[in-house]
């Protein structure tokens, strides 16, 4: 319906792939005006993501790279995953989302702040689609310092990520 066309590529038992290319021209570069953001950080970060949905981690890490330059993020599948990489590693943020299998978000978070490890007191930003006011306030309450709603808007991000890791 777009001039465009689609292709398909299949393997039995291997996988597929989709993709498709539309004719649209390609545009002008846009000037940065006064009013945009143009504050990054001064170093690379390391960061863990503690988030179970795959297409999530995905969303999250290609965000996060195309953010910042030389971003190492590590990722945690569940809540247990987070207390156990935040014993064994430095982290500049800790990404948690709060409805995780094994153990979830809250838990994790009271159990990395009470732990006295090295990452007891590693900012910890709430990633998550849950965001009525009692929700965001049991992030807060759990020891996470800030919330975020799911799907985030990426510059919204940003400026957490900078304001926390500074």
């Amino acid at each position: 319906m777009q001039g465009g066309t689609l292709q398909v590529s299949s393997t039995k038992g291997v996988g597929t792939t989709f993709w498709f290319l539309l004719p649209y021209p390609v545009g002008k570069p846009i000037e940065k005006t006064e009013h945009q953001e143009t504050e990054t950080l001064s170093r690379p970060i390391h960061v863990l993501l503690s988030e179970d949905q795959p297409m999530n981690q995905m969303v999250a890490i290609d965000t996060l790279e195309g953010m910042f330059e030389g971003i190492k993020i590590d990722v945690a599948n569940n809540g247990q995953e987070a207390v156990d990489k935040s014993a064994e590693q430095k982290y500049d943020l800790i990404f948690m989302d709060v409805h995780m299998p094994v153990m979830d978000g809250y838990t994790a978070t009271k159990l990395i702040r009470s732990s006295g490890n090295i990452n007891a007191s590693t900012p910890i930003l709430a990633l998550t689609a849950n965001a009525v006011k009692e929700e965001i306030d049991k992030c807060l309450e759990s020891g996470m310092n800030m919330h975020m709603a799911k799907p985030f808007e990426p510059e919204k991000l940003k400026k957490i990520v900078i304001q926390l890791v500074g």
